[in-house]
């Protein structure tokens, strides 16, 4: 047997806490495929593909007072290994980034993840008309592909910069 000490009554917890103050959830927007529309997007992606060093140059403080110290990288061959991603790859990626975005945002603005069909059909829509010419993803050249693959970090950002956006998707759907 082990003999249990009392319960201090101080810190007996009735059920209640104070959360402070939380803002309410923003309104859902009815004109959300207006405010979807109207998402103006920087066609600017840089991509960093490649680095190289020319060579180095730096001082050295030895018993003759400065001396400048010249060196360049060891020439390598140009080139080196290229990966080629099929078309098939790129296609899926969008798909697969524009549906883990969905459930994300959907999430996000507090609703269950079973939800973002219609949040993915909505931004499958509208990558298609920013970034596919308006053409379905499997139609789409391999060049309008990568760009709606480049796009898609602006293409989070902004939409979840929106209040109500998401909800008003769910909420209005088609």
């Amino acid at each position: 047997m082990i003999d249990v000490p009392p319960v201090d009554q101080s810190v007996i917890d009735d059920g209640e806490f104070d959360v402070g103050d939380i803002a309410p959830p923003p309104k859902p927007l009815e004109n959300w495929k207006a405010a979807l529309d109207a998402i103006e997007y920087d066609p600017t992606v840089v991509e960093i593909t490649k680095v190289g060093i020319a060579g180095v140059v730096g001082q050295e403080l030895g018993g003759q007072g400065w001396k400048t110290i010249h060196s360049a990288p060891d020439e390598s061959p140009p080139g080196g290994a290229v990966v080629q991603v099929s078309d098939e790859a790129v296609r899926d990626a969008v798909k697969a980034g524009l549906l883990d975005m969905a459930e994300l945002l959907t999430v996000e603005a507090g609703y269950a993840a079973t939800f973002k069909d219609q949040v993915y059909s909505a931004l499958l829509r509208h990558v298609r008309a920013k970034f596919l010419n308006g053409s379905s993803l499997g139609l789409a050249g391999r060049a309008e592909v990568d760009f709606a693959w480049k796009m898609l970090r602006q293409v989070k950002a902004k939409v979840e910069a929106i209040p109500g956006l998401i909800a008003g998707i769910v909420e209005y759907g088609n």
